[in-house]
């Protein structure tokens, strides 16, 4: 699951049918002071795909190391991503977190990618290229596909790798689509894939790795 601001989260399934659905949201805090006073929403980036039918929910404090549950009924009809909101008081200053963006697949994929992963040293160093791997495979034919990728850095920030057109796919088909990126800072950085059909959102995956320096000889 992955962390963001000393706090972990994630949303399941990641998997439904069309219909009315319920998913969960996930929250831990994993820092050392309490969350007070907590708001925790979800949003859909399209509501015309998945709409989310429930309001948030108020949870009055959320401990250190502890986790909550918070279920919420959504409509689903096709893929999108949802994030979470979650606004506190923590040491007597207000908290506004997002969440990153996470992809709810409705229904059976056209295409997926079944493997996504960063190529390196078991221990990779600033100012080297960290080079990324895509698996993509059609499970019925398909045309104009676009896989992008990104990398989130420590700060927050987020960077278009670039994106790789695959006009089409048979069924069965499968291909491996690369991007690379040159580290700058130390940390832990995040990278997605999304694939796309035109514009329509189909899967996405995430995979992260922790960059330092070299250590001095």
């Amino acid at each position: 699951m992955p962390v963001k601001d000393n706090i972990r989260y994630e949303i399941t399934p990641r998997e439904v049918n069309e219909g009315r659905k319920w998913i969960t949201v996930i929250l831990e805090n994993k820092g050392n002071v309490d969350i007070n006073g907590t708001s925790v929403e979800l949003h859909s980036r399209d509501s015309s795909a998945i709409k989310v039918r429930s309001r948030g929910e108020f949870v009055p404090k959320i401990a250190p190391s502890e986790e909550i549950q918070i279920p919420f009924q959504i409509d689903s009809k096709r893929t999108t991503e949802l994030f979470i909101v979650l606004d506190g008081i923590q040491e007597a200053r207000p908290l506004h977190w997002l969440s990153s963006f996470m992809a709810v697949s409705v229904g059976e994929p056209l295409a997926e990618i079944t493997s996504f992963f960063v190529l390196t040293e078991p221990y990779a160093r600033v100012e080297t290229e960290l080079e990324t791997e895509a698996t993509l495979k059609a499970h019925t034919k398909v045309e104009n596909l676009t896989i992008r990728f990104w990398v989130e850095v420590p700060e927050g920030d987020l960077f278009n790798l670039g994106d790789e057109h695959v006009p089409v796919m048979d069924e069965g088909d499968v291909e491996r689509v690369r991007a690379t990126y040159v580290t700058a800072v130390e940390g832990l950085h995040r990278f997605y894939v999304y694939l796309y059909e035109d514009d329509r959102l189909l899967y996405n995956e995430t995979d992260r790795i922790l960059v330092g320096r070299e250590e001095m000889i």
